[in-house]
């Protein structure tokens, strides 16, 4: 690319670091400017204030959430046919975002073609409080995208207790580690069985966990430290 090329000539390695979001960018980025120096800092996100008596799966259906640009990198077919297998029968999905006309058409499509109307709703984009509230009355948040540099509203989600279902194409793979979602292919096979064992977890402290990882690791104080130090490396050089 004519973009990459003039970087790459007017780049200098000894002044310059590549921010990048995960180790997953960061690999992308090294094979394209493999003399230029990374630094791998993830995006800081805000710790909101939540409700400690939220209800979790009220009458026996699970909320799940999927909040993004509705583009056909999302997975968001997998996760349609998702709701017709057995493991995700007791599921509710919302789908919160814009994206184009035609291929919202065609997501509706194939929710009436499956019957799923009763049980999947498009609510267009949310912001402010209305986006608070959608994290603090679902039980999961699912990302299902085939690719993904970061992904930012995982962190958002956790942050707010919110567990996650995350495919391999996201670079999300600690939730497992930290106890606080699942990692897992993005077929509709896949996402069903996860919605299913999502069901049956104790998704109260899987939230707890979830929130207390972003604490530690996502709060701004500490990115925006670890983005300060990179900055007054180059300035010392």
């Amino acid at each position: 690319m004519v973009w990459e090329y003039i970087c790459r000539t007017i780049i200098h390695p000894s002044r310059t670091v590549l921010h990048v979001t995960s180790q997953e960018e960061a690999d992308a980025a090294k094979s394209r400017m493999p003399n230029v120096p990374l630094s791998v800092i993830q995006n800081g996100v805000e710790i909101p204030e939540v409700e400690k008596d939220r209800k979790w799966i009220p009458q026996g259906c699970i909320r799940l959430l999927y909040l993004g640009r509705l583009h056909p990198i999302k997975g968001l077919e997998n996760l349609i046919g998702s709701l017709t297998l057995p493991g995700a029968k007791n599921a509710k999905l919302t789908l919160a975002g814009d994206g184009d006309s035609r291929y919202r058409d065609k997501l509706e499509k194939l929710v009436l073609d499956n019957k799923l109307d009763r049980r999947v709703s498009f609510l267009g984009h949310v912001s402010g409080d209305e986006k608070h509230n959608l994290f603090l009355n679902s039980d999961v948040c699912i990302m299902p995208s085939y690719t993904e540099n970061f992904g930012m509203v995982v962190a958002e989600a956790l942050a707010h207790g919110l567990p996650v279902i995350a495919s391999k194409g996201t670079p999300w793979s600690r939730v497992v580690g930290e106890g606080c979602g699942l990692w897992v292919e993005n077929s509709p096979e896949a996402l069903s069985k996860a919605i299913g064992s999502m069901e049956l977890a104790n998704l109260k402290e899987m939230g707890e966990k979830g929130r207390k990882w972003m604490m530690r690791d996502y709060s701004w104080s500490g990115v925006s430290g670890e983005l300060l130090a990179v900055c007054e490396g180059l300035l010392n050089q």
